[in-house]
């Protein structure tokens, strides 16, 4: 799996009926949902993977339809769209809902997903087809229905923010124990994760991780983990916290490109400031501050440096992947991406 990217189609989706028939054996029941919904394709390289979403109402989404080609099926792409459709409905929309033929293997794949089951209807497959439906080798009867909420974008617990890890959870109680105040916890979050927790690239760390819970553990990560563990921290207290980018040079000087740098928006007394835990080192001295930001790097205009406008939910993706499979600090040099694609969760004029 390279830096797979995902696509909201909004023209021609019956060119991608090959691959929805695999999810839906009949093209007159497609046709009843393909153009109302919403269609997203996963492409890693060529096309993988389509998930085709509707609004039934009442804050509620169904997915009508999810499919792997079957050359890349359990492969991990299937699971990412299904994240990928969540975190993009936050803050819309209560609850995604889906039914599925009762197959544990199925099953299994949407619990890890997040969903649970909520009730079934028993011979819905033998008296609404007139031929056996097949599913993993198992003939379909029952219909199992299964639901995932949609939490608050800015408080969700994910992958990478994984705030309901043990360690994270008793670190906070650690760092939180007698205080009440939001921004006295932020600021004790802040400087923990600016001061405890070196840069990896500081201090030429020989492990690669991206996980909140695997930076706490390691004690490093790049200025993306470190956000990841800023908002894992903040967010297990109930405090909404986002991602700010920055287009910054790789190295001193343009030599070896760009990157994407990465920091904090924390929603305090009702306004957002931003809090870069990147970790200071000479020629980097960044503060806590409720006022003008105090971050790690100002945009130089000599080079291509300026901020993504916007607050972002959730980390960026790209970086994700590629600290996922980086093996040293120089895979990340070599494939740490230089872009952010995807449009802000709240817009600003100006990210600093």
């Amino acid at each position: 799996m390279n830096n797979p990217s995902i696509r909201i189609v909004n023209k021609n989706k019956k060119e991608f009926l090959p691959l929805l028939l695999l999810g839906d054996e009949l093209e007159s029941d497609i046709e009843k949902y393909l153009e109302r919904g919403d269609l997203f394709a996963l492409y890693d390289g060529d096309l993988k993977s389509v998930c085709v979403v509707t609004d039934d109402g009442g804050g509620v989404l169904q997915i009508q339809n999810l499919a792997t080609d079957t050359r890349y099926q359990r492969q991990g792409y299937a699971k990412r769209l299904v994240n990928h459709v969540a975190y993009h409905y936050t803050g819309r929309y209560d609850k995604i809902i889906l039914g599925t033929g009762d197959v544990p293997s199925v099953l299994s794949f949407y619990e890890k997903c997040g969903f649970s089951k909520t009730h079934s209807i028993a011979d819905y497959f033998t008296t609404h087809f007139d031929y056996p439906i097949i599913e993993d080798g198992i003939v379909l009867k029952d219909k199992v229905y299964l639901e995932r909420t949609i939490p608050n974008k800015f408080l969700i617990c994910d992958t990478y923010v994984d705030f309901t890890a043990e360690i994270i959870v008793s670190k906070a109680a650690e760092l939180f124990d007698g205080v009440f105040d939001d921004t006295q916890k932020a600021r004790i979050a802040y400087e923990y994760v600016r001061d405890e927790i070196p840069h990896s690239f500081d201090i030429g760390a020989t492990v690669i991780i991206a996980k909140a819970s695997d930076v706490l553990k390691h004690k490093t990560g790049i200025c993306h983990a470190k956000a990841n563990l800023l908002a894992a921290l903040l967010r297990s207290q109930g405090i909404p916290v986002g991602f700010c980018f920055q287009h910054i040079t790789l190295m001193d000087d343009d030599s070896a490109g760009y990157c994407v740098h990465c920091f904090n928006a924390i929603l305090l007394d009702g306004r957002w400031i931003k809090l870069d835990a990147r970790g200071n080192k000479p020629g980097v001295n960044t503060q806590f501050s409720l006022d003008e930001p105090v971050l790690a790097f100002t945009c130089r205009h000599k080079y291509d440096e300026y901020f993504w406008p916007g607050i972002y939910a959730m980390p960026h993706n790209e970086t994700m992947w590629v600290l996922d499979q980086a093996k040293s600090l120089q895979d990340v040099i070599e494939n740490i991406p230089d872009v952010v694609n995807e449009k802000p969760d709240i817009e600003e004029e100006t990210n600093a």
